[in-house]
């Protein structure tokens, strides 16, 4: 669907808010913008939070979790409702005797002004961080799914995001949010429902037939008794889900809020109630659409990426209709809305009341609530510039700490009498923190153990404690805690100091890897173009990131008489290319323009038809006759190629011109044209044969010169694995440059697009040759290969600056950083290593690959091997030039490990002392593959990080 339908469906959606905005005015002053005059009705609230509670994130990460963790999601949505009893049963009655606008004030109550200005500073920055870095990547799925199309830069669309929210909510502020959040809600849970209704009609279920579908699945597991370790153990899923909502919603200014909003405390319960009631059957809708998803990818000819990608993925390449984009592209923004519109208010209710301390003033409250739309904005785009996945989450774990302080205030406040002294309070609060901190330190160095949801129970225990140390009138236990708080940080130095790190900084340099690179025509049909000036010797080292030769070249050279074949005219230059470390690619044609019989003469004289056309012949390509005949020819070509490990990627030819797929040029002269079912044939012999190499189709069996996306000759072609190439780019200047990228997308996700430009200096002559298109071309079919489609030496020295530019982007580049070992390593005891992956290509490494450590003596002899099998670099996301996201990694091993038995111990004979350690990508049994942009290698494709000493 075009990106203006569905910018003006969500132009409709926001003139409703607009809408609801104005009936739902009422009175502009503060009261009922903190508050909503304390009139709203306890249902509205209720159903509203059901949608501010799921955010842009959820909507997308629940259905995708599926696959790695089933249901089992649904053990923390029970231990939900029991949080949401204890907010409505301890919590709000406080909150509503007090008669509070913010939750905070109480700790002035309690505790006085220190406490309330903390508690106040904690939760509006991990607010404001937290909400913002959601609607950022709700605003990131924005960007891709409609604004990219359109040239609408990230800034642009987030501006107007924050712009309308603020819009609909600056004059009643919380009154408009509770009703909008119902708006919100009714449109999150419609396109949620009709989206699952689309999946099970695509697959031909009515809904008792899809449930027992999900019933059926092993994806609809909910229960984990067994397995105490694991992250989905019921009791750790449960009691996490009570404190989350504990601290999420009930410590929560911005959950509270709302709640406040309701005529009486009972009226407030009675919404808690329900709205914990209502996780259950709304997150189990998400599950069962996660359930549908994964078994609806796994039937499609080319599978989607799974896990948070899943839903935009089918639904924004059209697998599940224009009706579910549009859902889905309204769920999001509902989504968005919901959760962001009423963070703003919140946090502008913090302000005034809690930091300013003026909950009167109407002027202020007009001055702050834009500027924390300006300060959400500002933080959008640091995230958006710092771009890094574990940055990004090192943020929001860091938000996370606070609020395990607000648990500890507020409990040590309701469950005790005690008055700590004010000055200590935010030194405890902020003390918790770093003494948690060094805790989580030492727990992943010392004992490889990575704290979850506990460790906020933790957090809050702490301050607790602290508090509880500086309510003692004398001095001494407060300080002690506070020693203890130093003395956690001091833990964690050792823990991280014990630690070496290195960051490789990319070189710069093309690489030569498997599945993608530079194509050499070395054969362009005629035998002199264009590697006949290149001696024996010359195999284009000087070319950087050449890694192919390409050979195409007309079915009558190949095999002159039946069954006589003369494949010296391949394998020769083949075999200059392959000593030098290099693959082969190939392509056989039947027609040609400039020889009178691309298809051999016995093939006709054997009774094949054909058609003339300007003094050459084209064969009948339904004839039975030259079909039996290619099929033997094809039989012959794949006993050589197949499953040859130096064959890159074999076209198919021997239909129209040149192996071209289409006859444009053919068909005005002799007036015969040919269909779906003949190219389907000519796509089934070769499939037939070539079962273990990767086969590629030109574009033009679609057409050649009009967009085209689906056609049922290239789905065909998708639906057998075969690949895409263009034949050929820049023929025309722009805007006529090329037709055929939005089809590319179908095939990039899972397999190599090739591309070829027009033959250089022609598309000179003609003025259609543009350096920057053709990188633009590379990042709009996110391609594996490009052709070198001229004179080698000349094409490059013509073009060198745009081909070093082509090299960092096209294919894959994977880049590693934050390499961080420790410094010593105690045979037979686990360690860690962390690194971060990314791939700044366009295209995935489809080959995949796994991180490899290996440990190496000053001979260069191997000490050890850690291989990380449970991480696939294939996996990795492509982005736009230097977005592409960091992947954390921590790799557990061990070093000549240990094994006993009843007759005694047994290890590996492994030298101690100090080695040099390098790091790879390769095969699963550590031999390395893949070249990285580094420098220090060893000759193998290892990289040196540095030095780590092994003892006993």
């Amino acid at each position: 669907m075009n990106a203006i339908y569905l910018i003006l469906f969500a132009a409709g959606y926001f003139a409703l808010l607009l809408l609801l905005s104005y009936a739902t005015r009422g009175r502009h002053d503060n009261d009922a913008f903190f508050r909503a005059g304390r009139q709203s009705p306890w249902w509205a609230v209720a159903f509203g939070m059901i949608g501010a509670s799921v955010s842009g994130v959820t909507f997308v990460s629940v259905p995708g979790m599926v696959t790695a963790s089933g249901m089992t999601y649904l053990q923390m949505c029970m231990g939900f409702v029991f949080g949401y009893l204890l907010v409505a049963f301890v919590l709000l009655p406080v909150y509503y005797r007090l008669d509070l606008t913010t939750i905070y004030t109480y700790l002035n109550y309690r505790f006085g002004s220190k406490a309330h200005l903390t508690g106040s500073v904690m939760f509006f920055a991990s607010k404001l961080i937290g909400a913002s870095i959601r609607l950022f990547l709700v605003a990131s799925i924005l960007q891709r799914l409609v604004f990219d199309s359109l040239g609408v830069p990230f800034w642009a669309n987030t501006a107007v995001l924050l712009l309308l929210m603020w819009c609909y909510t600056r004059g009643s502020g919380i009154r408009t949010i509770v009703w909008s959040d119902c708006l919100q809600t009714l449109v999150l849970l419609t396109a949620l429902v009709l989206i699952i209704h689309q999946l099970a009609t695509q697959m031909g279920l009515n809904l008792p037939d899809a449930a027992r579908l999900i019933a059926r699945s092993p994806m609809s597991k909910v229960f984990e008794w067994d397995d105490a370790g694991s992250k989905a153990y019921f009791w750790k899923q449960f009691v996490s889900g009570i404190f989350v909502v504990v601290v999420m919603t009930g410590l929560d200014q911005d959950s509270m809020q709302k709640n406040l909003t309701c005529r009486t405390l009972r009226q407030s319960q009675l919404n808690m109630c329900v709205n914990g009631l209502s996780y259950l059957p709304v997150n189990l809708l998400f599950l069962c659409l996660g359930v549908l998803m994964a078994t609806y990818n796994a039937t499609l000819p080319v599978p989607q990426p799974e896990g948070d990608a899943l839903l935009p993925a089918l639904c924004g390449g059209g697998y599940l209709g224009q009706a579910a984009l549009v859902c889905f592209t309204l769920g999001i923004v509902a989504a968005a809305f919901s959760s962001a519109d009423s963070a703003m208010a919140s946090l502008t209710t913090s302000v005034c009341v809690d930091i300013l301390r003026k909950p009167s003033s109407e002027r202020l409250r007009k001055v702050v609530h834009p500027l924390i739309a300006v300060a959400f904005f500002g933080f959008i785009l640091v995230v958006k510039a710092l771009n890094n996945t574990s940055v990004i989450d090192a943020v929001y774990t860091v938000c996370g700490y606070t609020y395990g302080p607000l648990l500890g205030l507020f409990s040590f406040g309701l469950t005790t009498r005690r008055q700590p002294r004010a000055a200590w309070i935010p030194a405890v609060c902020i003390a918790s923190p770093l003494l948690c901190y060094g805790l989580q330190c030492v727990a992943v160095a010392r004992f490889h153990y990575t704290f979850g949801y506990e460790l906020l129970v933790i957090n809050g225990l702490v301050t607790y404690a602290g508090l509880m140390a500086a309510s003692i009138r004398r001095r001494s236990p407060a300080k002690v805690f506070l020693v203890a708080a130093i003395a956690g940080c001091a833990l964690s130095t050792p823990a991280m100091a014990g630690n070496r790190s290195f960051t490789p900084a990319d070189n710069g340099k093309a690489l030569v890897n498997p599945g993608m690179g530079w194509t050499m025509h070395f054969y362009s049909n005629l035998l002199q173009n264009y590697g006949s000036r290149l001696s024996p010797a010359d195999v284009l080292n000087d070319f950087p990131g050449l890694s192919t030769v390409y050979l195409r070249l007309p079915w009558a050279f190949l095999e002159p008489g039946e069954g006589r074949f003369n494949w010296e005219t391949v394998d020769t230059p083949a075999a200059r290319w392959i000593q030098a470390g290099k693959k082969v690619a190939l392509r056989i044609t039947a027609t040609e323009n400039w020889m009178q019989q691309a298809t051999p003469q016995w093939v006709f004289d054997a009774g094949a038809r054909y058609y003339e056309a300007n003094g050459y012949k084209e064969p009948e390509y339904d004839d039975s006759v030259f079909l039996a005949k290619l099929d033997h020819f094809l039989e012959a070509m794949a006993r050589r190629y197949d499953n040859n490990p130096n064959v890159a990627f074999v076209d198919i030819g021997h239909f129209g011109m040149w192996g071209e797929g289409h006859t444009v040029v053919t068909t005005p002269v002799h007036g015969k044209e040919w269909g779906l079912d003949t190219q389907k044939r000519i796509i089934d012999l070769y499939c037939k044969h070539f079962t273990h190499t990767q086969l590629v189709i030109s574009d033009d069996f679609a057409g050649h010169d009009a967009p085209v996306v689906h056609s049922p000759v290239i789905d065909y072609a998708l639906s057998k694995g075969v690949s895409l190439r263009d034949d050929s780019i820049l023929v025309q200047p722009a805007p006529r440059h090329w037709y055929h990228s939005g089809m590319a997308q179908l095939f990039w996700p899972t397999m190599p697009v090739v591309l070829e430009h027009e033959h250089l200096q022609p598309s000179i002559d003609r003025g259609a040759w543009d350096k920057e298109l053709l990188l633009q071309a590379v990042e709009d079919y996110h391609a594996s290969y490009m052709s070198i489609h001229w004179w080698p030496r000349e094409e490059l020295e013509i073009n060198r600056d745009i081909i070093d530019r082509i090299n960092l982007r096209m294919g894959y580049r994977l880049q590693a950083a934050s390499l961080q070992w420790p410094d010593t390593i105690r045979k037979n005891e686990p360690f860690v290593i962390h690194s971060e992956w990314r791939n700044a290509g366009v295209a995935p490494c489809y080959g995949g690959g796994y991180p490899c450590f290996t440990i190496k003596d000053e001979e260069g002899g191997i000490v050890s091997v850690v291989v990380d099998e449970g991480f696939n670099v294939r996996d990795l996301p492509t982005d736009k030039p230097g977005m592409a996201a960091f992947t954390p990694l921590d790799t557990r091993g061990i070093v000549a490990q240990v094994f006993t038995d009843t007759f005694g111990s047994f290890g590996r004979t492994c030298s101690t002392g100090t080695f040099s350690i390098y790091f790879s990508v390769g095969q699963a049994d550590g031999t390395p593959r893949i070249a990285l942009p580094y420098d220090h290698d060893d000759g193998h494709r290892r990289y040196l990080m540095g030095t780590v000493t092994l003892t006993e």
